[in-house]
C-alpha cells in the first residue's frame, strides 16, 4: 500500500512539474514574439525617420545653394 502511495505522490509532482514548464515555455513564446513585433515596428520608424531626415537635409542645402 506504501509504495502505490509514494508512486501517486511522484505523479502529481511530475504532473505539476510538466504543468509550471508548460506555461514558462508558453509565456516565453509569447513575450518573444511580441519583442520581435516590437522590434520591426521600431526599425520601420527609424527607417522612416532617417529617410525623413535626408530629405529634410537635402531641402535646406538646396536652399542655401539658391541664396
Amino acid at each position: 500500500m506504501i509504495k502505490s502511495e509514494k508512486g501517486s505522490v511522484t505523479l502529481i509532482v511530475l504532473t505539476t512539474v510538466l504543468f509550471i514548464l508548460a506555461l514558462l515555455a508558453t509565456n516565453l513564446t509569447y513575450i518573444s514574439a511580441k519583442r520581435r513585433a516590437q522590434l520591426e515596428e521600431t526599425m520601420i520608424l527609424q527607417d522612416t525617420y532617417d529617410a525623413d531626415m535626408t530629405l529634410t537635409y537635402r531641402q535646406q542645402e538646396e536652399l542655401r545653394a539658391l541664396k
